[in-house]
């Protein structure tokens, strides 16, 4: 009897013990979504400054309207270069290639603006193209996070300081004086010197 008895509140006892919710049910959490980007909006929040600030400093120290649609170009091209890599990434679906499409169209339209309306711009294309290349080549490769890349960027953020500058002249390299270039190269060691802080992070 002692046992049966035992027995019985053991059973019991299980039986009061609470149960973990089921995960099936409606009532049990469920784990927060990873939200991606869908390549419409840049996620690398350390960029905006290297994205903005040398051209803006370009148009303060040689006001131009002409300069307005490099600066479209330059940032649609960016977007352009950003919605790429995440179709790349994204294994080329079709749903990443909206923003692919569209920044690609307005960075043409720009491009050709500028050229339009400073033609002399093209002498900066054989300074920018190859730049670029790494770039794109990098983020084919899915090494958008190598130094290389990091580099190709950088580089490419600081030389946007003296192409806006030119634009309120004669629209080539050789219009950039001593310290606009000097101004450049430190742009472009601020900017290189962080790829290796936030690596260390």
């Amino acid at each position: 009897m002692s046992g049966a008895g035992v027995s019985t509140n053991r059973t019991q006892t299980k039986d009061r013990s609470p149960r973990p919710p089921r995960t099936d049910s409606p009532t049990a959490k469920k784990k927060p979504k990873s939200r991606r980007s869908q390549g419409w909006m840049p996620n690398q929040h350390g960029a905006w400054f290297m994205l903005f600030i040398p051209p803006i400093i370009g148009m303060i120290l040689e006001p131009s309207w002409a300069a307005v649609p490099l600066l479209l170009t330059w940032w649609a091209g960016y977007f352009t270069y950003f919605a790429v890599t995440i179709w790349i990434k994204g294994r080329r679906r079709q749903k990443h290639l909206p923003p692919v499409l569209t920044y690609g169209g307005i960075t043409a339209v720009a491009g050709i603006t500028a050229l339009i309306t400073q033609w002399q711009l093209v002498s900066w294309l054989p300074i920018f193209a190859p730049i670029i290349a790494v770039a794109i080549y990098e983020a084919a490769k899915r090494r958008e996070r190598s130094l290389l890349s990091g580099w190709s960027t950088v580089v490419a953020a600081a030389l946007m300081l003296p192409a806006v500058v030119s634009v309120a002249s004669t629209g080539t390299p050789a219009a950039i004086t001593a310290d606009v270039w000097w101004a450049t190269a430190w742009f472009a060691a601020y900017f290189g010197g962080s790829i290796y802080y936030v690596k260390t992070l």
